[in-house]
């Protein structure tokens, strides 16, 4: 991605004053200069992502050029402050281009079609709505200039400028076997492993979950010791992460360091650093885990909640307000979070985006409920259970979500059900209760009804999205994003060994070849965790802990405690009643230990449940996997 020079804004000593009630203006980002740069005067007239527009570019013929940006993306504001608001593109988009601005967080079908590009990306299509080009980040006025004036000239030369559709892919000869496509998919991910810098990827690093989990797997499973080093070295990098003043952890880091961070908060990364830092404390018992894990916990319960106990899906890196249809930036990230707690009251608090979206919020809370499995904290469960509720009552829809209250009668999204199916089963296995378990299989079934339109039930996997009627050339072409895919095979799988429904176990390895092509899989590099972690689950092994005791007393609940207490990453978490499946009714709460060969004799001391476990585990998991 293209990074211009940071912008030019007031000293910090300046700019206090300024933003308290009844103060002055500040200049915005990429202000009047020279050269037809950023005139206050005009800028580009947007429109929603909506059929009229593809209708309008079709019939006049127009080039369709779509904006995907991101209300806490600062090199969106600055791209709509310099490069949208060029004098001289202002006039070329308004005599010969149909722009369409999009929101992705409100819109994850269109976001999953232009992840790859980043925010911004920038979309150039026909006017039938074939695909031109597609741009990553940030584009100078001068470069985008020049490009929407060759696009003009081609179109009006009657030159072809949409792009060639490649041919179907042939089915990759891999998937007849997906242990070998399980090889080639961790040894990308081993590929991209920057050993000098400890993450997936550069330049820029992320703080993903999905790879430090694979790590942490292969180390406890396949007893490849050294990436439990890795997965911790990590772990500790991203903790650089993390606002030392409010808890909580910025976006990304750049420069390929860890040193150089981006300051906007995002609901993913909040969700993946507990779920890093709780793996990381299960693994070694060390505090400090659990000290950065309860960071984010406090950020999210300070700064990131709605009144009604829902999750933002963003807090922007910067201080800014809207002026003119536009944002302005007022204080710099990096300006802002350098200040202290009350500093930045006093200055006041970035933009949030205070919708409540599923798929954000079931990220958080399967986050939180797996922080409560090892802390205990009733605080912790509650703070889960209110988002919870929320999500349930504003985006429940008959057995699945909306994506958010405004979304409902919409789309249904892949994102939205297989988030909050992890949700209800995290909490399932944090607390055994059965009403999160048979939520849990609500979703799954809602995955597996056509009638919902996320099924491909000829050719298997899932889509993004349920059909949309008013889509128009490439964009009604549906696609299956592999991570979600790989995230909904999991929950199938889970509930396939706990469930014993075969048709859940079926549907996953379906969707996982379904979406195993070479191109896709290499073009997202470092982003094959979820997909790496299905693969591993679909053949490798599995622990059943259930717990069956026919009152919820303390004993059940101290025998509960004792096996969450174990670490395993191939565990499985049940709550059952006596006569439940094959176990026996042994007159007392009991613990059983059960893989796809045998079980143990059941173990009603939770003192002994620990040393009881490990000697079946190493009898019955003692050959490690294929």
């Amino acid at each position: 991605m293209h990074v211009p020079p940071r912008p030019a804004f007031l000293s910090l000593s300046l700019i206090l004053p300024l933003v308290l009630p009844s103060c002055g203006a500040a200049r915005p980002v990429g202000g009047s200069t020279a050269g037809g740069h950023g005139s206050a005067s005009q800028s580009i007239r947007w429109e929603s992502w909506a059929p009229e527009a593809f209708a309008r570019a079709r019939r006049e013929n127009r080039i369709l050029l779509v904006s995907v940006q991101a209300s806490w993306c600062h090199w969106c504001h600055v791209m709509n402050d310099v490069t949208f608001r060029d004098d001289e593109i202002v006039a070329l988009v308004d005599r010969h281009f149909v722009a369409v601005r999009v929101e992705a967080d409100t819109r994850p079908d269109i976001a999953e079609r232009y992840y790859e590009w980043g925010w911004p990306a920038t979309a150039l299509l026909s006017p039938d709505a074939r695909a031109i080009v597609e741009l990553r980040g940030y584009q100078s006025p001068e470069r985008f200039r020049a490009l929407l004036e060759s696009l003009v000239d081609d179109l009006e030369d009657g030159r072809p400028i949409a792009r060639r559709s490649p041919p179907p892919e042939e089915l990759d000869p891999r998937l007849a076997d997906l242990d070998a496509l399980r090889r080639d998919v961790v040894a990308q991910l081993d590929r991209r492993y920057d050993v000098r810098e400890h993450a997936w990827g550069s330049p820029q690093k992320y703080p993903f979950w999905a790879p430090v989990e694979h790590a942490f797997w292969r180390a406890r499973v396949r007893g490849e010791t050294r990436w439990r080093e890795r997965a911790l070295a990590t772990a500790d990098r991203y903790a650089r992460l993390i606002d030392p003043v409010w808890g909580g952890m910025y976006q990304y880091s750049t420069h390929g360091d860890w040193r150089h961070p981006h300051y906007e908060k995002i609901a993913q990364v909040q969700a993946a650093a507990i779920e890093v830092f709780v793996e990381a404390h299960r693994a070694t018992a060390r505090p400090r885990w659990l000290e950065h894990a309860r960071a984010i916990e406090r950020f999210l319960r300070a700064h990131f909640r709605t009144p009604s106990g829902g999750f933002y899906g963003s807090l922007d890196a910067d201080i800014s307000r809207i002026r003119d249809g536009h944002v302005e930036v007022v204080v710099h990230g990096a300006d802002y979070y350098a200040l202290d707690d009350d500093a930045r009251r006093r200055v006041g608090t970035p933009r949030a985006d205070t919708r409540v979206y599923a798929s954000f919020n079931g990220m958080i809370i399967a986050a939180l409920a797996r922080l409560f499995e090892v802390t205990g904290d009733r605080e912790t469960l509650a703070l889960a259970l209110a988002a919870l509720e929320v999500v349930e009552r504003t985006a429940g829809d008959g057995g699945g979500f909306a994506h958010d209250e405004a979304s409902r009668r919409q789309l249904v999204h892949l994102s939205d059900q297989v988030e909050m199916g992890r949700a209800y089963l995290a909490l399932h296995q944090a607390t055994g209760e059965r009403r999160f378990h048979e939520s849990a299989i609500r979703v799954a079934r809602f995955l597996l009804d056509a009638r919902n339109g996320l099924l491909d039930r000829e050719h298997g996997g899932f889509f993004a999205h349920s059909p949309d009627p008013a889509a128009v050339g490439d964009l009604a072409l549906r696609r299956k994003p592999l991570a979600d895919n790989a995230i909904a095979a999991r929950l199938l799988l889970s509930l396939a060994r706990m469930h014993g429904d075969d048709a859940f176990r079926i549907e996953a390895e379906r969707a996982l070849r379904a979406v195993g092509r070479r191109d896709q899989i290499r073009r997202l590099g470092r982003r094959v965790g979820e997909y790496a972690m299905a693969l591993e689950m679909l053949n490798g092994p599995y622990v059943r802990f259930a717990v069956v005791s026919g009152a919820d007393d303390e004993p059940t609940r101290a025998l509960y405690r004792a096996a969450l207490g174990v670490y395993e990453p191939v565990r499985l978490m049940e709550r059952l009643r006596p006569g439940e499946g094959d176990y026996p009714d042994v007159g007392q709460p009991a613990v059983f230990l059960c893989t796809q060969n045998a079980c143990s004799l059941p173990v009603t001391d939770g003192s002994r449940f620990a040393e009881a476990a490990r000697e079946f585990m190493q009898s019955e998991l003692a050959e490690p996997p294929r």
